[in-house]
């Protein structure tokens, strides 16, 4: 029976260093997102479209990643969850780090501090960039829209009060974005 227990401690070892290491790389990752989002809000600001395409192609293969950790999380979250006897939705890493030694509860509450952050981070920067790219079509919107004023026909009326069009112009745009 104490082999059984060391062999069950040696899982749990285990599990927690996988669960860790799988931490460490989400909150690695969580951070470089975080700098694409702050450099796609300086490519708005600053009308660069080829690095604001380059920062959308960068965020699209962080949230890939984390996709895939997210999976491999989950996976390592529901064998816990069976060592401890308790629901998987239930085995936050709060409830994680009061049901393990102390050595990993710290570093559990680390990664959960650091991640909470981040994401609030990279929800706030996400909101703003939204509202930047907004605001940027709208501007672009008006301007197409004072264009096509500008180069609708122009009518003039003759002494003899018929209407003549001169058609100097078309239109440059569809009216579509």
């Amino acid at each position: 029976m104490h082999e059984n227990h060391l062999y069950a401690r040696a899982i749990d070892m285990n599990m927690m260093t996988n669960i860790l290491n799988l931490l460490e790389a989400e909150t690695d990752i969580y951070r470089s997102l975080l700098g694409v989002l702050n450099r796609e809000r300086d490519a708005v600001v600053d009308s660069r479209f080829e690095e604001l395409n380059e920062a959308s192609k960068e965020k699209e293969n962080l949230l890939l990643q984390i996709r895939i950790l997210e999976e491999q999380r989950i996976q390592i979250t529901e064998k816990l969850a069976g060592m401890f006897e308790c629901p998987t939705r239930d085995l936050t890493l709060s409830r994680l780090s009061a049901l393990v030694e102390k050595e990993y509860a710290v570093q559990l509450d680390k990664y959960r501090t650091n991640m909470s952050v981040l994401i609030r981070d990279i929800e706030n920067l996400n909101n703003q960039n939204r509202e930047l790219v907004s605001h940027s079509l709208d501007l672009v919107n008006g301007s197409i829209s004072i264009l096509e004023r500008l180069m609708a026909s122009e009518r003039i009326y003759h002494n003899t009060g018929q209407l003549q069009s001169r058609n100097y112009s078309g239109r440059v745009f569809s009216g579509e974005v």
